[in-house]
C-alpha cells in the first residue's frame, strides 16, 4: 500500500517535471519569434492576465509553425494581433429596466 503512493508522488513529480519544460521549451520559442518589445509586452500580459497570456502564446506559436509569419514578430504586430482579438471579443452589457 505504501509503494502505490510513492508512485502517486513519483508520478506528480514526473507531470511537474513535464508541465515545467513545456513550460520551458514555450518561453524559448517565443523569445525566438518575438522582437524584444513584443515580448517584454506579451510578459506584461502574463503578468495581468495568465489565461489570455495562454491564448495569446498558443495563437502566436501557431502562426509561427504553420509559417503564416515569417522573422521576427514585432510588437507592432503584436499589437494588431491583441486588436483583432478585442476586436472579436463580445462585450458584456448590463441593461437596467424600470418598473
Amino acid at each position: 500500500m505504501h509503494e502505490g503512493k510513492e508512485m502517486s508522488e513519483e508520478e506528480e513529480k514526473q507531470e511537474l517535471y513535464q508541465k515545467q519544460m513545456e513550460e520551458l521549451r514555450k518561453k524559448q520559442l517565443l523569445r525566438s519569434i518575438l522582437d524584444s518589445n513584443a515580448y517584454e509586452r506579451l510578459q506584461n500580459i502574463k503578468a495581468a492576465n495568465e489565461d489570455y497570456y495562454e491564448k495569446i502564446s498558443q495563437l502566436l506559436i501557431y502562426l509561427y509553425e504553420s509559417k503564416q509569419v515569417t522573422g521576427k514578430i514585432t510588437e507592432e504586430f503584436l499589437l494588431k494581433i491583441l486588436n483583432k482579438i478585442q476586436e472579436n471579443r463580445k462585450e458584456g452589457s448590463i441593461t437596467f429596466r424600470r418598473k
